[in-house]
């Protein structure tokens, strides 16, 4: 029982470690310690783990980027009893992906876009419609980046999307060593789960109505362009470590994100989809680096103390 309780113990901690990875939001399960049990293995009710986190996050808030958070984590089996203290630094820099509709550096706009969800700029907004807060000018963003060659070693080389109209994907990782052009018109790529692109270079799309179907993150080292009409992204974020452009009619369901500037021209519109920041965030997780340009490590500063 003793050794169960350990383990319970360390599972309560790994799921609050998981969550500071994610980003999550979602901390009703910590609040009201010790009256917060959680089941170690579900369904049994006499193995639980009880969790704490100081400070505190309130439900629906994020963590802190560069703050320490100590976890205390209680297991429990029967009357047996075990103990782990784990400390947490959350990395000032490429902590996670953000669930905003669009997180840019700096955004320009030929004529008014509506756009529903959050809208976080690292210089002014210009007029824009639709819902959610307008964060402009924030200071030390933490844009999240990733180990390219790190994640080229669990991917296998995007097929050419080129060769036909419809490119069907079955894994989740891709990538592609320098630039990706797609150029043929209505052309269609197809994921059937969750999938990240990860382009060593820049996303040409200089065909008319592009249509990704399924999850698809694109990540570029360079920028996204798309000079050509009516490009239509559902379940997409878009991820560049420079900038976004887009032409005319732009539909975009998902996320924006940009270290550089984000420029629509006519007739655009956004509209959010927070949870894809965290399902694209357990799969890129393992990828983070603090740097920019797609180099670096990672690290994971947390130690673990048992009682």
């Amino acid at each position: 029982d003793m050794i169960e309780a350990q383990y319970a113990a360390e599972a309560g901690a790994k799921t609050a470690i998981s969550g500071f990875l994610q980003n999550s939001t979602q901390w009703a399960w910590i609040q009201n310690y010790p009256n917060n049990p959680q089941e170690f293995i579900s369904g049994t009710l006499s193995k639980t783990y009880k969790v704490q986190i100081d400070p505190n996050i309130s439900d629906n808030a994020q963590p802190v980027p560069g703050q320490k958070y100590t976890i205390t984590s209680t297991g429990q089996v029967g009357t047996a009893i075990k103990q782990i203290i784990v400390s947490f630094d959350v990395p000032n820099a490429g902590s996670a992906l953000t669930t905003n509709a669009a997180y840019i550096g700096s955004m320009t706009i030929n004529k008014k876009m509506p756009f529903n969800g959050d809208v976080v700029c690292g210089s002014t907004i210009p007029v824009i419609d639709g819902s959610g807060k307008r964060l402009p000018n924030q200071a030390n963003m933490n844009f999240p980046t990733y180990n390219y060659n790190g994640f080229k070693s669990n991917a296998v080389a995007l097929p050419d999307v080129n060769a036909g109209k419809t490119t069907d994907l079955s894994g989740d990782k891709y990538y592609v060593d320098g630039d990706l052009t797609i150029d043929k018109n209505n052309s269609n790529i197809n994921a059937s789960k969750t999938t990240v692109i990860f382009v060593n270079g820049d996303i040409n799309i200089t065909a008319n109505g592009l249509n990704l179907n399924g999850k698809v993150m694109l990540i570029a080292t360079g920028d996204i362009i798309t000079d050509k009409n009516h490009p239509n992204f559902s379940d997409t974020v878009l991820l560049s470590y420079k900038d976004i452009s887009f032409k005319n009619g732009a539909d975009i369901k998902g996320l924006i994100i940009a270290k550089g500037n984000l420029s629509f021209k006519n007739n655009g519109n956004v509209d959010a989809r927070p949870q894809l920041a965290t399902d694209f965030n357990l799969i890129m997780n393992s990828y983070q680096t603090t740097s920019g340009g797609g180099s670096g490590g990672t690290s994971q500063p947390y130690n673990w103390g048992i009682q």
